[in-house]
Parts: C-alpha cells; sequence; structure tokens
C-alpha cells in the first residue's frame, strides 16, 4: 500500500546498482489484486522486451475473481490440458454460491479470458457474504494456480532470460480469519455444541478453560478457521510455539474469505520450482528468520506478525528493504551479474534512509489512507454497490 517507491522492486534495483557500480532500471508491472492467470499475461508481454532478468511475486491473490467452467467434461484428460482451455469470467455465483455443491471441476472452454481489470468480490458491497466454505472451488483454484505457474517456467524456457520467483509471505500470529463457518455438513446438535464450546473459548479469562473448551470445538469441527486461530493464539501465550504455528498455519489455510496464498499454493509453487531449477525466496522464512525472538533451540518461536508485515499480506517499508536486498543477494549469487563492490552490503542502509528521506511527510501520509482503505476492503465494507448484480 505503500506505492512503487518503496516496494520491494525498488529497493532490490538500488541493492543491485550498489553492488555492480552500473546503472540498473527496474520496472514494477505489479498489477492491483493481480493473480497469477494475470501475472502470467503480464509475463508474456514482458519478455518480449528482452529484460535481463525477470522477478516473480505470485500467489496471494488466486481467489479474489470469480472464475466458472462450462459444462464440457472430460475424465480422459489431465487438468493441465483442459487448463489451457478454461474461460474466465468475472463473476459466477453459482460456483460458490447456493449451487456450490453442483459445481463442475474440470470444464473446459475454448479459451481463456480476462477482463480488462480486476472486480473483486470484495470491492462490492456484500462481497465478504459471497465467500462459503467449499472445498471443491478450493481445490480448483490451487490446480490452475499450478497449472498458471508451469506456463510461466514454459514461457521463459529456451529463452536466456533469468527468472526468480518469490513465495509469498502472509501474517500469521497477528491476521484472524477474515470469515469463519461452521462446517455445514454438521447436524444442528453438533452445530449448537461447536458453538457453545468455542464461545466458552472466547469469553474465558482461564487459559485452561479456554483451551480445554477449544479442543472440544476442534474435535466437532476440525476445520474452523477461528477456532484453529484462538488455539494458535493460546498455544503462542503459553510459549508453545510449534503447536501455535501449526495452528496459525491451519486458520490461514481454512479462512472462508482467503487473501492469504495457503499452503497447498504455497507448496505446489516451490515443488515446480524445484523441478525446473528456478531460483526463488522463500519470504515466510526470510521473515520468520529476522522477527523477534528467532530460532530457540531449533523451534521456531518467531512467527511471522506485526512486526514486518502492515497487514495480513504487505510488508512494512522496512520490510520491502529486507525483501528487496535478500533478491538483490539471491540475484547475485546466481552469477547473472559481475559484482563490482563485495561489501556493498555496508552502505545501503544509508543509502536506503537517504532515499526514504528524499520522499517527504506527504508521501507517508497518501500511504496511511491507502492502507486504511484497503483495511475497510479487507473486511468487506467496500461501498461500492454492483449495478446489474452478478454474472451468471
Amino acid at each position: 500500500p505503500y506505492s512503487t517507491e518503496t516496494a520491494f522492486p525498488k529497493w532490490t534495483g538500488v541493492c543491485l546498482a550498489e553492488a555492480t557500480g552500473r546503472e540498473v532500471e527496474v520496472i514494477n508491472c505489479g498489477g492491483l489484486s493481480y493473480a497469477s492467470y494475470r501475472v502470467l499475461a503480464i509475463l508474456r508481454e514482458v519478455k518480449q522486451y528482452d529484460p535481463d532478468l525477470i522477478l516473480i511475486y505470485t500467489g496471494h491473490n488466486e481467489f479474489l475473481e470469480r472464475r466458472t467452467l462450462e459444462n464440457a467434461r472430460s475424465e480422459d484428460q489431465s487438468f493441465a490440458q483442459l487448463a489451457q482451455k478454461m474461460y474466465l469470467v468475472r463473476w459466477a455465483a453459482h460456483f460458490i454460491g447456493s449451487n456450490r455443491e453442483n459445481a463442475p471441476r474440470r470444464t473446459p472452454k475454448s479459451k481463456t479470458v480476462l477482463a480488462a481489470e480486476v472486480e473483486a468480490l470484495l470491492d462490492y458491497q456484500g462481497g465478504l457474504e459471497q465467500y462459503s466454505r467449499n472445498d471443491l472451488w478450493l481445490q480448483g483454484v490451487d490446480e490452475h494456480f499450478e497449472w498458471n505457474v508451469r506456463q510461466m517456467l514454459d514461457e521463459i524456457s529456451g529463452s536466456n532470460i533469468p527468472l526468480v520467483f518469490v513465495s509469498p509471505v502472509s501474517n500469521l500470529k497477528d491476521c484472524p480469519p477474515f470469515k469463519f463457518e461452521n462446517d455445514p455438513s454438521l447436524s444442528s446438535e453438533l452445530q449448537s455444541e461447536f458453538e457453545k464450546s468455542f464461545r466458552l473459548a472466547i469469553g474465558s479469562d482461564d487459559p485452561r478453560t479456554a483451551r480445554s473448551a477449544v479442543e472440544k470445538a476442534l474435535e466437532i469441527d476440525p476445520d474452523h478457521a477461528g477456532a484453529n486461530f484462538l488455539f494458535g493464539k493460546l498455544a503462542y501465550e503459553q510459549h508453545q510455539f510449534s503447536d501455535a504455528e501449526k495452528y496459525f498455519i491451519k486458520a490461514r489455510d481454512t479462512d472462508v474469505c482467503p487473501l492469504r496464498a495457503q499452503s497447498e499454493l504455497i507448496g505446489d509453487l516451490q515443488v515446480s520450482l524445484n523441478q525446473r531449477r528456478i531460483p526463488f525466496l522463500d519470504a515466510q522464512k526470510l521473515f520468520s528468520e529476522q522477527t523477534k525472538g528467532g530460532y530457540a533451540n531449533g523451534t521456531a518461536n518467531a512467527i511471522v506478525g506485526d512486526e514486518w508485515l502492515v497487514d495480513h499480506i504487505h510488508p512494512s517499508v522496512a520490510g520491502h528493504q529486507l525483501l528487496g536486498e535478500a533478491l538483490a543477494s539471491l540475484v547475485l549469487e546466481q552469477g547473472w551479474f559481475e559484482i563490482e563492490k563485495d561489501n556493498w552490503k555496508e552502505s545501503i542502509d544509508a543509502e536506503f534512509q537517504r532515499r526514504i528521506a528524499s520522499l517527504g511527510e506527504e508521501y507517508f501520509l497518501r500511504a496511511k489512507q491507502r492502507l486504511e482503505g484497503l483495511q475497510l476492503w479487507t473486511q468487506g465494507r467496500a461501498k461500492k454497490i454492483r449495478e446489474s448484480g452478478p454474472a451468471e
């Protein structure tokens, strides 16, 4: 939300210029709320300009726009084959709306179609209500993401253009799920029992009582995002960091409004990159290692939260600088650029500070306003009204 002047591509360029002694031009092609299928379209254009390096950060925005698949089904074809013919529309209320349990999983159309601009569900009033628990939808989006990543790698294969990915970072510790719901398959008796336990866990001042109650709730509904997050908080407060991290991750992965990249997507990304031997930076690990507390006795008690991120996924300015410096180091380690100044890291902090000082107070005031607007957006409090309703 702080704009391009303080985003990580800028700091990556600053570091590379400092290390190589050359002028480095970095073009930030990031798009607001762009998912992997839009990043793929950008990549196909960008490679035509013969860049010296392409950096890709993707994974967080996969669930913002609706996707629908037409009714032609083939059990013999792989999803990779079918996805080439996937038809994307801006809105498909039936996919996770009232008919979500009947939505087809793999159904091709003639071609992929993208709207000119992103129209996220949360851009409109009532957007948060459009999200529901739906494993079929999650699986379909995950498979499409995996296919998009493979297409990106195929686009660059044989081009001799160096490519680096960033595996994205999420706020685990200080970001509750944006929406949680009970398992719709639970009986009314079990739902009532769950609610009783969950409310007791939330309202209790006694950690033991709260933990016992939330454990009972999770026995009934183990994929309830709110209960998983609460268990993580209780474990963290009791310094049981391994348990806390596990349940924070589960809370992120079961968030009914999944604005953060889930474990399935991150795992698919890293597997694909390892298979093709494409270098990548694990941003979650990077920020975890830099979070207060570090690693104690091999146990991660440094769970990423507000120390480095300003919201659910966006780093602070200092976080963008950390990411930019780490990316520059990774690029230089690959030997793609000749290093002129081996001790470039010793002077980079001063250069960062000089550039920050040149931006002025107004820059950060505007950034604060954008951040406040973004936070309202994630809460489903957009004021925009859809004129004709979701497209079928």
